[in-house]
Order: C-alpha cells, then structure tokens, then sequence
C-alpha cells in the first residue's frame, strides 16, 4: 500500500501568530459592530421621544397659538385652519416618490385665506403658509413659510423655546409678508 499524498491544506499553515492577529481584527470589528448598532438604537429612542414631545408642545402650544392668531385675524377678512401632517415612511421612500433622508416626519401648518385677496402660494401650486416643522435627527424645530411670492426657511429653534409669544411673533413677521405679497389694490 502506498501512503496517502499530502495536500496543499496540510502543508501550508499560517504561524499562531499571524491567526492571533487576524483573531484579533475579527474581534474588534465585531465589538465595532456591537457599538454602532447600540448608538443607532440610542439615537433611535432618543429620535422617538423627541417626536413625541414635539406632539404634546404641538397640542399643548402650537396649534392654540395658530388658533389664537387666526381668531384675531378673522374680523379683518382673513381665515386660516390649522393642519397637522405625519408622514409615515415606508421604507426609504416617504411617501412622495423619491428616496428621501429628511428628518423632519412631523409638521404643523397655518394656511391662511382671504376671500377678496390671491394669497395661493408661490407658483400657484399650494396656499400660503407658515409651518412648524419636526427635525428630529437635530432635535430642532425649523420653520418654513410659503407667501404668492416666495418660499423658504425661517430659521430654527430648540423646542424648548417654543412659546405661544415666541410663535405669535413669528407669525407677525410672516403676516407682514403675506400682506405685502397679497395687497390686491396697488401694484408692487
């Protein structure tokens, strides 16, 4: 009988000390792994409960203060209705047909109308508006307002800082916007 030929595999062996090393690596991306899957789920919670308190300052803040300032405006022609928007993600697409990394998935809205004024938004396309917007990746609120002429940011705040005096003067320098963009009787 003739003995059996040694294979490739038996042959070649690494050093115990080049395995530890690679044993080692194996270890610390494992450990890496385990790190960033415990910040995720951290930033996650703390991402949750930002939402929900932005919800309770939203019922307990912001839409009293959107309704103390329509009531106000409503004996000089203007209305307005407060909207409440949650986009609920599905996936990496939120909705609108695109993927989207935005962070903001809640927001409040004043649209404003007016019966004897054009107040449509810019381009036509949506009313006028001042929104309080959700950014729960940088834990701030952020605003935004829409008038027939323009469109955009209105700075940001920590939602601690939100008060019904702080949004009420917000919308002040909206309104004085919008009247502006909405004047029917000169020409601008």
């Amino acid at each position: 009988m003739s003995e059996k030929p040694k294979t490739q595999d038996t042959e070649r062996t690494m050093k115990d000390e080049i395995k530890n090393k690679l044993d080692a690596l194996f270890v610390d991306d494992a450990n890496r792994k385990i790190k960033s899957e415990q910040k995720r789920n951290i930033e996650a919670e703390q991402q949750a409960a930002f939402i929900e308190q932005f919800r309770a300052k939203t019922d307990e803040v912001i839409a009293p203060a959107f309704e103390d300032f329509i009531l106000y405006l409503r004996p000089n022609g203007w209305n307005g209705s407060v909207q409440r928007k949650s986009e609920t993600p599905t996936g990496n697409n939120y909705g609108r047909g695109v993927t989207s990394t935005s962070s903001s998935l809640e927001r409040v809205s004043l649209a404003f109308t007016h019966a004897s004024r054009n107040i449509k938004g810019i381009h036509n396309t949506n009313e006028s508006h001042f929104t309080v917007i959700c950014e729960k990746a940088k834990r701030l609120v952020t605003f935004h307002e829409a008038t027939p002429s323009q469109a955009g940011g209105a700075g940001s705040a920590k939602l601690d800082d939100i008060t019904a005096d702080y949004l009420h003067e917000k919308l002040v320098t909206y309104f004085k916007k919008l009247m502006h963009d909405a004047r029917p009787y000169d020409e601008r």
